[in-house]
């Protein structure tokens, strides 16, 4: 069960606030916390602590915080072979309301210093590897090259499209599951998402570009699977989060990693949705979670 990510490494620096800052607007914080963050980093130490063996290709700062995410890493048990360090570590400040709404600034730092020729200085990762896990913030050659290896050399490629961004037809090809929230969907299917009807008409019409499943992720609304000719939905129980900060990337972890242990399409969604309930109960973007056995 090894998964190859490729993505974003980041400190975050949370912000507790009784509400978002609205422009022109000063606002005092009860306080601040430091957390470890990025989508691939979320979503890379989301996988290995469910159990599956987890490679990363990504790029951290030649700084303090870059020394501190690699060690962090290594006790996670991830193999940090394919993270270079350059300039400064990528960090996001987010600002964390009471009532567990987020507002996030990225400064991506090393995250863009990412280049092609890394993804190709790292064929061995990807022959290794039995699926292939991205998200979108790191430069999009990148991404498009790490999907076309992984595909050439049969693995599962799995497209978490976010922050969301429009997506060539050579990169969707070579994707079987993309992992859109309705917004993402929106963009990406150029559609206006109102309602399950909606949802299943746009995934249908991304479908049609040569990806293999489409799955939407609708919050506590739950998650959709988008076929040719079918759909299902996966409910998910409606909770108040502390924090929801990484309740999407605990969801590709989750499902990547059901898919990886043998689990149907289904049951793959219900595991990433229990998964994604206890990351939004604590507080950071990569808290402890039991063993994929213990869910």
């Amino acid at each position: 069960m090894n998964i190859l990510v490729v993505g974003s490494i980041n400190m975050d620096l949370v912000l507790s606030v009784d509400h978002i800052a609205r422009p022109g607007e000063t606002i005092l914080s009860n306080g601040y916390e430091r957390f470890f963050g990025g989508k691939g980093a979320n979503q890379a130490v989301a996988a290995a602590q469910l159990g599956a063996n987890v490679s990363f290709i990504g790029a951290v700062g030649e700084d303090d915080f870059g020394s501190t995410i690699l060690e962090h890493f290594q006790q996670k048990g991830l193999n940090t072979e394919g993270i270079k360090q350059a300039g400064q570590t990528g960090t996001a400040m987010i600002q964390v309301s009471k009532d567990g709404e987020n507002s996030i600034v990225l400064v991506p730092g090393a995250n863009h210093a990412l280049t092609v020729e890394d993804i190709a200085n790292q064929e061995q990762l990807f022959e290794a590897c039995d699926l292939l896990l991205v998200q979108l913030e790191v430069p999009l050659p990148v991404i498009e090259k790490a999907v076309e290896v992984a595909n050439a050399k049969g693995k599962t490629v799995v497209v978490n499209p976010a922050p969301a961004q429009v997506l060539t037809p050579q990169l969707l090809q070579n994707v079987d599951f993309l992992t859109p929230n309705e917004h993402e969907l929106a963009l990406l299917s150029g559609q206006k998402i109102d309602s399950l009807e909606g949802v299943v008409i746009a995934s249908r019409s991304i479908l049609s570009q040569g990806v293999k499943h489409v799955i939407t992720t609708l919050g506590g609304k739950g998650s959709v699977h988008v076929t040719s000719d079918s759909y299902e939905v996966v409910e998910s129980e409606q909770l108040q989060p502390v924090d929801t900060t990484g309740a999407g990337d605990a969801y590709n972890a989750g499902f990547a990693t059901g898919i990886l242990s043998g689990l149907s399409i289904a049951d793959a969604m219900k595991l990433a949705t229990k998964v994604s309930r206890i990351v939004i109960l604590k507080e950071g973007a990569q808290p402890p979670i039991p063993a994929m056995k213990d869910i």
